[in-house]
């Protein structure tokens, strides 16, 4: 079975409650992503983030705490999704979502044809990151860590 992306929903404004993901099985939850600059994905200095790294040399890992980094955006995980237009599009439809922001990392989409997929016609906003996860896709909600 491929391994899934980690995801939590936050519990509250700082707090975040872990919870497994059933869509994935019941995979590990994390409530923090980085996503490293790119110069350091470039300079292969991907191994500095902090917590685990979702894909070798992606740029990008998840742990339950840790530092701000001025070299990496951290964000707060609000669901993980498998990378398929129709179960992302409800899902953002049931959280009123329309307005999608997509950055992708190791993974072979157009981020503008996806956007257009997406669209519901909702208020909400949210960023979708996509990766590969192993040999599967992967679209991360998320929101920023401020």
């Amino acid at each position: 079975m491929p391994q899934c992306p980690p995801a939590a929903r936050p519990s509250g404004p700082r707090g975040a409650e872990r919870s497994s993901n059933a869509s994935c099985g019941g995979a590990r939850s994390y409530v923090l992503l980085w996503e490293a600059d790119r110069a350091v994905v470039r300079a292969g200095l991907t191994g500095a983030l902090p917590g685990r790294q979702l894909t070798p040399g992606s740029g990008l890992s998840t742990a339950d705490a840790g530092p701000d980094l001025p070299w990496a955006r951290k964000w707060r995980v609000v669901e993980a999704l498998p990378l398929r237009p129709k179960r992302i599009r409800a899902w953002l439809r049931s959280r009123d979502i329309g307005r999608v922001t997509v950055k992708k990392r190791h993974a072979s989409i157009d981020p503008e044809r996806l956007r257009r997929e997406l669209a519901t016609g909702r208020d909400g906003a949210i960023t979708l990151i996509v990766t590969t996860i192993g040999d599967t896709g992967a679209a991360i909600a998320v929101t920023p860590a401020d």
